[in-house]
């Protein structure tokens, strides 16, 4: 199902539901109004003849034919027919305005108030009400006033009114309405499922050409890009955001394939140098000492190997793979002390200073890769300045990081150089000519380090005055300073 079908089954069937709601409340609305204008009719006429019996003591005296009572004005929507009943169900008074068949009025109802509906013989609805009039009883005085009169009216304890007012015109009216508010709610719901399909179409026709483009798009044309509308809607916010996926894909892709081409090269080169001495020393029979110089030279050019092979399988781990679970808890201070006992040995072990602010330096890491990259950063420094020159070693808080610096007083950098050199197998034109040994992987491995601690590293550096590598990591909370904000 598409989605063009399901927003217009949601939106038909909301206003369905709707136009059912209406119809209904205005056919109610209009059915109690037109009930009551009959009642009220009926009612009217029930008081004028209410208003024609004579009641007292003596009882109820109703004689017609001395009075011309009007109950209503000839044939109309308002005719009505009445009846008069005295106990044991006689007949006083039967009237029918027009000569209408009024219904047989059902005398089990007599006394009721409330009105009703009843069909005569034809077949038409009436509507009914009945209604008792009782003489009230006798009292002492009235009697004595009464006495010795002669009363030739007939009198009765009771008698009972019966009105009925005919329905058809209600009916009539009704069914009427009911047709009207079918047609028109048919009407309104077949306008609304042409023009909603219609808009719903135009609506997403963007859609369905960015997912035809997006069809069309292979490894082989990563350039392409999805047609963006120029409605600044949630739509251009979709394409937009596709199509800047498609070029971070895209640069991904890319740098993916810059890296396994320059992998492949730096692979080959040692492997050809390895398997040329292998080769060389082969051809003829050797001494016990030019196996061992070839044995020597193998071994270099295979550690060299290994080392790239452990650079990159490093570098195509994930984020998760990358920095294993165990991590511990240090003061970064203390760590750097301790691990800067291992450099002792390096021919530039006394250029290098250290400058540490106050801490403490509490910080979560893995000992062994946190080294690596401080390693990598220190044999950058050692490699491109000259020797007595100073590198320092710097540790500060900023916020809620810890900031290391490692700063020397080289080459320098070119700017045109900056954001390439965290790049696998980048190496300068100026790194080239000086002759420093390297395979170009010792930033990329210590901006991927730095990115599983959660941490980031950036450089600045000018040609000739030197340059500053900062690392920044969390800072984790001491107990003393957890206790304290708690």
């Amino acid at each position: 199902m598409t989605l063009t079908t399901r927003l217009t089954g949601f939106f038909l069937a909301g206003l369905a539901v709707t136009l059912l709601m209406f119809s209904l409340v205005v056919y109610l609305l209009m059915r109690e109004r037109l009930y009551a204008e009959v009642d009220a009719r009926a009612i009217s006429s029930l008081n004028t003849l209410t208003a024609a019996a004579e009641v007292d003591e003596r009882g109820v005296e109703w004689e017609v034919s001395e009075r011309l009572i009007v109950v209503d004005h000839g044939r109309g929507d308002g005719f009505v027919c009445y009846s008069v009943t005295a106990p044991g169900n006689r007949s006083l008074e039967t009237y029918c305005a027009g000569g209408d068949e009024p219904p047989k009025f059902d005398m089990s109802n007599l006394g009721r108030e409330h009105p009703y509906t009843q069909a005569n013989a034809r077949g038409e609805l009436w509507r009914v009400f009945h209604r008792r009039i009782e003489a009230p009883p006798p009292t002492e005085l009235s009697s004595k006033a009464h006495f010795g009169e002669r009363d030739p009216s007939e009198r009765f304890a009771y008698i009972d009114l019966s009105v009925a007012v005919p329905c058809d015109a209600v009916t009539s009216a009704l069914r009427g309405l009911a047709l009207i508010l079918t047609g028109v709610s048919i009407a309104v719901w077949l306008a609304a499922f042409v023009s909603s399909c219609w808009i719903c179409r135009r609506a997403l026709r963007p859609v369905t050409a960015m997912a035809t483009r997006a069809r069309a798009i292979t490894v082989n044309d990563l350039g392409e890009r999805l047609p963006v509308p120029a409605t600044r809607d949630e739509l251009a916010t979709l394409g937009n955001s596709f199509n800047g996926l498609l070029d971070r894909v895209e640069e991904a892709f890319e740098r993916q394939q810059r890296f396994a081409g320059d992998a492949s090269h730096q692979l080959r080169t040692p492997l050809a140098a390895l398997l040329g001495q292998v080769e060389v020393c082969l051809r003829h029979p050797r001494s016990d000492s030019e196996y061992r110089e070839t044995l020597e030279k193998v071994h270099g050019r295979g550690e060299h190997l290994r080392l790239i092979v452990e650079s990159l399988l490093f570098l195509t781990r994930s984020d998760a793979d990358a920095l294993p679970a165990a991590l511990e808890a240090v003061d970064l201070a203390e760590w750097l002390q301790d691990h800067l006992q291992s450099c002792t040995a390096n021919s530039r072990a006394a250029d290098l200073h250290v400058a540490i602010d106050p801490g403490p330096y509490p910080v979560k890491l893995h000992s062994v890769l946190f080294g690596q990259l401080l390693d990598n950063l220190l044999d950058n420094a050692f490699s491109y300045s000259p020797n007595c020159s100073p590198v320092t070693i710097g540790m500060t808080t900023k916020g809620g990081s810890i900031v290391l610096s490692i700063t020397d007083c080289g080459v320098g950098i070119l700017a045109e150089d900056l954001p390439l050199i965290f790049n696998p197998f980048f190496r300068s034109a100026s790194a080239r000519r000086s002759g420093n040994t390297g395979i170009g992987l010792g930033l990329a491995i210590a901006r991927r380090i730095a990115t599983a601690h959660g941490g980031t590293i950036t450089v600045r550096s000018e040609p000739h005055q030197g340059t500053r590598f900062q690392v920044r990591v969390p800072r984790r909370l001491t107990e003393f300073e957890r206790n304290r904000v708690s």
